[in-house]
């Protein structure tokens, strides 16, 4: 009776292990959650909405904070209240993680002179980061182009 007390006790420390180490699963793509866990998920067609509002918002926070100017870029920072300008053609890269979603312009390191254009504080999936990363590069590209 001993022995299968221990056993029954092992087995469940094994299960609340395995449990406890599963990946957490995207709070985007997730409905509802228990505990942490993700109980429900949002259908294909759910998601793929969800992904579109949130490009079209993104989209119009780049084109708000981002002007095409006679072959320049200028970048405007309301909190700062101060406005970068470089030309259309410098290198640009996007960054979408669970820090947000950021367009940086130019080199953004400690030492560059470029500028981090952040469209959203909030964490994304990395699911949802490879569904609008795409898009919103081209919306970029338009910028950059005069479009």
């Amino acid at each position: 009776m001993k022995y299968a007390r221990s056993a029954a006790t092992i087995i469940a420390a094994v299960v609340a292990l395995a449990v406890a180490t599963l990946p957490t699963i995207a709070e985007t793509s997730c409905k509802s959650s228990w505990f942490g866990y993700c109980i429900s998920r949002y259908t294909s067609a759910e998601q793929a909405k969800i992904d579109a509002q949130l490009l079209f918002n993104l989209q119009m926070r780049l084109r708000h904070q981002v002007r095409y100017y006679n072959g320049t870029l200028m970048i405007e920072d309301e909190t700062l209240d101060t406005i970068n300008t470089f030309p259309a053609t410098i290198a640009w890269s996007i960054s979408c993680d669970n820090t947000g979603v950021a367009v940086n312009i130019g080199d953004v390191s400690e030492t560059g002179s470029g500028v981090a254009v952040n469209l959203t504080d909030q964490a994304v999936d990395a699911a949802v980061c490879r569904s609008i990363s795409g898009p919103l590069g081209a919306a970029v590209l338009q910028l950059t182009r005069g479009e």
